[in-house]
């Protein structure tokens, strides 16, 4: 047990790593040498939008308010808890001044964002099951979100136990050491981590195994796809 820990921890996690900075560049290359060809000799009246305005055109859903306000809403609420949740990530890794401009909690929201998220992945995943959605649903489309909600339940239970129930046997600190110590390719498990394995250390290691599949399967799915196809498409409309 303690060996396949170990590896779910740290080998599986720069391998995850490895899959998604190459399969992220890779397709996200093909993506924009294929939109470059297939739009190349597009026209139109449109105004061709500024970078920025692309993308925050793609992540919230502005024009859907309009037909579908609660779905709209939905969404908004997924991008920006997924938003929230990244940089109370990068808090993790060490601290960051900046963040704390307004004073928080490290990670942030003392677990409602986690909840939101998860309400919003199960609302996603459950609409699939009926039409028009599952009409146009792929098998990878239900894998990612379950994916996804399996890695935001047991992460989130994590934060709920510090959060809400004052369990501080694994606190910011190992956090800490453990995820500076990946990013400074000296990797090493903080005697916190090494309960035997049960508790608070067997649900970090399920939240990891979960992430590092989704990190793996993320370039090679639709949503690297709709990320970034759809703001690049904007932009290259003349």
């Amino acid at each position: 047990m303690q060996a396949v820990c170990y590896f779910v921890l740290i080998p599986m996690v720069y391998a995850a790593l490895a899959v998604f900075i190459v399969g992220t560049a890779v397709q996200g290359a093909r993506i924009i040498f294929g939109l470059k060809r297939s739009l190349g000799t597009a026209v139109g009246p449109e105004k061709r939008p500024k970078t920025l305005g692309a993308f925050c055109e793609a992540l919230l859903p502005w024009k859907v308010w309009r037909d579908r306000p609660f779905h709209a809403g939905i969404l908004t609420v997924f991008h920006v808890a997924c938003l929230l949740l990244v940089l109370g990530h990068v808090e993790l890794i060490g601290e960051v001044g900046i963040f704390q401009i307004i004073q928080h909690d490290v990670p942030p929201g003392r677990g409602w964002i986690g909840i939101l998220l998860f309400a919003a992945l199960a609302f996603f995943l459950l609409r699939r099951f009926h039409s028009p959605a599952r009409d146009i649903s792929e098998p990878e489309d239900y894998y990612i979100l379950l994916l996804l909600l399996l890695a935001v339940l047991f992460g989130n239970q994590l934060h709920l136990a510090r959060a809400w129930f004052d369990y501080s046997t694994v606190g910011v600190d190992e956090y800490r050491e453990y995820l500076s110590g990946i990013f400074t390719f000296q990797p090493m498990l903080p005697e916190a981590f090494e309960d035997d394995y049960v508790g608070h250390s067997f649900l970090l290691v399920l939240h990891v195994f979960f992430a590092n599949l989704l990190l793996m399967w993320f370039p090679f799915s639709n949503m690297l796809h709709a990320l970034l196809a759809f703001p690049l498409a904007r932009l290259a409309r003349r």
